[in-house]
This record gives C-alpha cells, structure tokens and sequence, in this order.
C-alpha cells in the first residue's frame, strides 16, 4: 500500500489550524505521513501542532524562511512514494487522496489534478477547470492555461520531483508557478479528476491584497519559466504569459504608490513585448470580454483606469 505524504507549510494560523489537520488525520485513504512545519509561528500554532498525537504526524518547527524554502523542507523530509500539499488555512474533502491517487495509478500518470472550492465567507464556489482530460503537455499544448498554478489541488510522485530537483525557488514571491509548470513539463501523463475536492478558503469577503514592491517578483518569475518552456520549445508561450501577466494587470490598481504601479505596468508590457512583439492579437485574450481586452492591451488607458479606480 502506497504511502503519501501531505506537505502543510504553516505560519500563524491557529485559528484556521484544527479544521485543516482534521481533514488530513479523518482520510478515507489511511497509509499517510502527514508533514506538519510551523515556519516560525508567533501565534499558538505549535501549540495546535503538538496537540495531535497521531502517529503519522510528523511536526517540524523551525525559524521562518518563506513557504517555498518551507515546502522544500517537506519534499526532503518526507518518506512517501506521493506528495501532495495542503495550505493551513484549507482543508480538503475525506476521500481526497483516495480518489486523487486511485485516478493517477488507473492512469499511470505521474500527476493527478482534481476541481475545486473556493470559500468565501458569503458563498462556495465550483472552480472548474473545463475542457481537461487525461493528457500530457506534448497532447495538449495549451495544458498550461487551463489548469491553476497552485501546488495545491494536486497530487505528485515523489519521483517526477525528486528526479528532476523540482523546488520551489527561495526568497521569491509567486514561487509556486515554477514548480508546477515543471511538474507538468515533465510530467508523461497527468490524470485529471473532475471531482470537487480541495477547498481553497478566502477569509474575508472582498478581500484584496495591498501589492508593494514585491510585485515585481513575478517578472522574475517569469524569467525562469521562460527558460524551461524554451527547453522544450512550448509553442503556446505567448498565451501563457499574457494569461499570467494580464491577471497582475488588472489588480495592478492594489498597488498604493502611483509610481511604483506604473513601473511595474510599464515592465510588464517591455516583457510581454519581448515575449512576443504581436502578444495583443493572442487567442488568449479573446477570452476576455472586450472592455477588458482593450484595457489590458492599451497601456495608457490601463494607468488612466486605475487612477481612477482608486
């Protein structure tokens, strides 16, 4: 019997804490190591932490360094033949890793992905991840804009990490998107579960994040998944990256200092640029309603909206 082992980084999350390890320590699915690291909690989370005495806990508490570094403690502590990451303030569905790991073995895939919640305090939503199937990245080429950059909501072989040195990158915002597109890259087969079992939680009803400037993170980001698309010379780059930019573009307004928000405008635009010089005429931002692709394709206008929206 297979063991998997569930990643959960943790800091100061006390409150949300309990409802999490009781989804993980109540699975249907038994043979686990369950990988509980507090990352320098100031809060009661060790003391939440070290009030379970189930076996197969593992507890790690430790100064913090950031939940990428923290997750990479994981991957290196753990013992299971399956990974998969749960964030302390979520919780998932009983039969989660049964079905997630029954859906990757029927399909000898190396990754599973399933649907999932998101949790408002108002409303749960179902997140569908539409049009996907059981497939590769060589089958379906626009793989990597259909599915969420998460690490959550997934299950991994230890082996599609380990053997290709997947990490997550140290002292990086937006650090989960290079590690899932690698795993995804290299990844022979992805197994999809159309089942809604991960709760992603929003703790406050409208709630938006104050962007600093560590914004600009994620055209560092962007960088280093530019150079393993281009390993495998991914045709669908320029979809890709305006799907992953244009979502900054539009909360590009949450960033209080005016002119560190039109820098970061204007360096997102000399990448998209360089990406690919006709990256408005993608069939990506088709998509999006018209009022909205114009906005993101006009840089001027883009600056003018968010003056005026805040």
């Amino acid at each position: 019997m297979n063991k998997v082992s569930i990643i959960v980084p943790i800091y100061n999350e006390e409150k949300n804490l309990k409802k999490c390890i009781e989804s993980l320590i109540n699975q249907t699915y038994k043979n686990l190591e369950i990988i509980l690291i507090n990352d320098g909690s100031t809060d009661n989370s060790k003391k939440v932490i070290d009030s379970y005495k189930d076996k197969r806990i593992v507890a790690i508490h430790k100064k913090n360094t950031g939940i990428g570094d923290t997750r990479n403690t994981g991957i290196a502590k753990s013992t299971g033949d399956y990974i998969m990451f749960v964030d302390s303030d979520d919780y998932i569905e009983l039969n989660y890793v049964e079905v997630l790991l029954k859906s990757l073995n029927e399909n000898k895939a190396d990754l599973a992905i399933s649907n999932y919640y998101l949790d408002t305090p108002s409303k749960t939503y179902e997140i569908d991840l539409k049009n996907l199937k059981t497939t590769s990245i060589k089958e379906d080429e626009d793989l990597l804009c259909k599915i969420n950059l998460s690490p959550w909501n997934k299950l991994y072989k230890k082996d599609l990490l380990t053997n290709n040195n997947n990490k997550f990158p140290y002292k990086v915002k937006y650090e989960d998107v290079p590690f899932v597109v690698e795993a995804v890259i290299k990844a022979s087969k992805i197994s999809f579960v159309p089942n809604y079992l991960y709760h992603y939680v929003i703790k406050k009803s409208g709630e938006t994040i104050t962007r600093d400037e560590r914004i600009f993170d994620i055209i560092t980001i962007c960088a280093i998944v530019e150079k393993k698309l281009n390993q495998i010379n991914y045709v669908n780059k320029t979809n890709f990256f305006v799907k992953l930019l244009s979502y900054y573009l539009k909360n590009s307004r949450y960033i209080p200092n005016i002119n560190l928000r039109n820098e970061f405008i204007d360096a997102v635009y000399i990448y998209l640029k360089r990406i690919d010089k006709d990256w408005r005429k993608c069939s990506y931002l088709k998509q999006e309603s018209t009022i909205k692709r114009v906005i993101i394709t006009h840089k001027s206008l883009l600056k003018i909206v968010n003056k005026l929206k805040k």
